[in-house]
């Protein structure tokens, strides 16, 4: 009998989970969406991208504090508050349907981690690159390989962390997960995709971060790396360190273009080139074994023929 009440207490209890979900689900102000859509960017990924940020404030004639910055997806509004803790005040996150809004928002750059089911990532796309205005984006690696992106006429800065991003979804999602631990989610190797309003100054805002912050001069094992196509990009999820950096050739922003491998030519360089990342630029030449005949005398006076 105990057994039997123990049951319908907690099939009532699951009930009210599945009522408190299903309530707080039609309090978002938007289309429908995956319940794993909806994870908090975490604060560390935001600190990958704050020299930006505080770059463009300054090209803008802005400090910090005034920068506006739009989120058009929203989750549990705690962009804002990891925002904050960075001096960053001016931050727009609203549970509104940002497809309906988006076009009559004003705004200075967009800094966003989009949902990932559906065409959501292609919609902010199409968005991002028909607008002028710079913006930040959070997404999976993969996302660089989309059409929308590779046919674009810009060419974004990408940022790819040492390590992934952990996301927290939100208290009231995942109540089937087994723990804490299991309710934190990394399905995916994050990367930002950066553009600072036009290519100059893209490329200008590229040299800054490569000379300043991501230099592999530094020598900072747990900073993040910084790439200009998605060629590097892929070789800097192949290496974990970038080697030989005083010699290496190296890719410059504008054309694309390699240069020398010395140091005063490539100081501002923003990465090293794919093919000599982890060579160092310097082509090892293999020693050939010269075959050469030695000869020696035995003890009766004869000579033996030996090939060395």
């Amino acid at each position: 009998m105990e057994k039997r009440k123990y049951v319908e207490v907690n099939k009532s209890a699951k009930k009210d989970q599945r009522e408190e979900k299903r309530v707080k689900r039609e309090e978002y102000n938007f289309e429908e969406f995956e319940d794993e859509d909806h994870c908090e960017t975490p604060e560390t990924a935001y600190a990958d991208i704050i020299p930006a940020l505080e770059w463009l404030a300054r090209r803008l004639g802005k400090d910090k504090g005034t920068l506006k910055i739009y989120d058009p997806y929203y989750c549990a509004g705690g962009v804002k508050k990891r925002l904050k803790k960075f001096g960053f005040d001016a931050v727009q996150n609203t549970n509104i349907d940002c497809y309906k809004t988006w076009f009559s928002i004003e705004y200075d750059t967009l800094v966003t981690n989009p949902p990932y089911s559906g065409d959501h990532i292609d919609r902010l796309l199409q968005f991002c690159l028909k607008s002028s205005k710079p913006f930040f984006l959070c997404v999976p690696l993969w996302v660089h390989k989309r059409p929308l992106l590779q046919k674009a006429r810009q060419k974004p800065i990408f940022i790819s962390p040492r390590k992934r991003y952990v996301y927290q979804p939100p208290p009231h999602l995942r109540e089937k997960k087994k723990s804490d631990t299991h309710k934190k989610t990394a399905p995916f190797h994050s990367i930002w995709i950066i553009w600072a309003g036009s290519q100059n100054e893209t490329d200008q805002l590229a040299r800054y971060l490569f000379n300043n912050f991501f230099s592999p001069r530094k020598n900072d094992d747990a900073a993040p790396r910084l790439a200009r196509s998605r060629s590097q990009l892929r070789d800097l999820r192949r290496t974990k360190k970038i080697e030989g950096e005083a010699t290496q050739k190296r890719i410059l922003p504008n054309s694309g273009e390699q240069s020398s491998g010395n140091t005063s030519s490539t100081a501002d360089a923003p990465l090293a080139s794919n093919e000599d990342a982890t060579t160092g630029g310097t082509k090892k030449k293999k020693k050939k074994r010269s075959k050469s005949k030695i000869i020696k005398t035995d003890k009766l006076g004869g000579a033996k023929m030996k090939m060395a």
